[in-house]
């Protein structure tokens, strides 16, 4: 079973629609991976991949985060919620280790446009961070259907769902980062091996 794979080669297999998968030592992750019994701390969902850039971006992730370090692609504002994010940015900070996990089967045109439509509008819509609903998955607490904030896994799952990719009679408000990542639809993640390169900006 392949456990790695290069960024190179990443390049020529991902797709809208996979997942990736983040891990973490800080005291939010910690608490996610005690709750949970996982590894895995945080997902985002492939929005679109770019072709023919020279600044090194390639990856647009969709994703709803507690962290503002960077501003959002469509908004430009730094906020929780939800936002769209360069994935060569989130692996040049990230420590531990990142993984992706294909989507099958893969997104045919129509649904990749419905899937990114979808993605762009809570992004524009400023859509939250879910803090409550987010520690009642962790713990197990039964949450209630509602997408008015969003946390990470609730985003995913919500967003395979509008694809017909996961059943919709699964809570999306109620998933953790694990649950996302032992959906039948996706592969089991592999860890991406990425190198980072300073790239032009003119």
């Amino acid at each position: 079973m392949q456990t790695s794979i290069s960024y190179s080669d990443l390049l020529l297999k991902i797709n809208p629609g996979d997942i990736i998968v983040f891990s973490g030592k800080d005291l939010p992750s910690n608490v996610v991976k005690i709750a949970t019994r996982s590894d895995y701390v945080h997902v985002a969902i492939v929005l679109s991949v770019e072709d023919n850039r020279d600044d090194g971006n390639c990856i647009l992730l969709a994703e709803s985060h507690i962290d503002t370090s960077l501003p959002s692609l469509g908004t430009r504002e730094c906020r929780r919620g939800a936002q769209i994010q360069w994935l060569e940015k989130r692996l040049q900070t990230c420590k531990e280790p990142v993984r992706w996990s294909k989507l099958n089967p893969e997104l045919n045109p129509a649904e990749t446009v419905k899937l990114q439509s979808w993605l762009w509008e809570i992004e524009q819509s400023k859509v939250g961070y879910d803090y409550l609903q987010a520690i009642g998955s962790g713990i197990g607490i039964f949450s209630t259907t509602d997408f008015s904030a969003l946390f990470c896994s609730e985003l995913v799952t919500r967003a395979l769902q509008i694809v017909g990719r996961v059943f919709p009679h699964i809570n999306a408000s109620a998933t953790t980062p694990a649950q996302v990542v032992a959906l039948p639809c996706l592969s089991a993640p592999i860890e991406i091996q990425y190198k980072s390169v300073e790239f032009s900006t003119n």
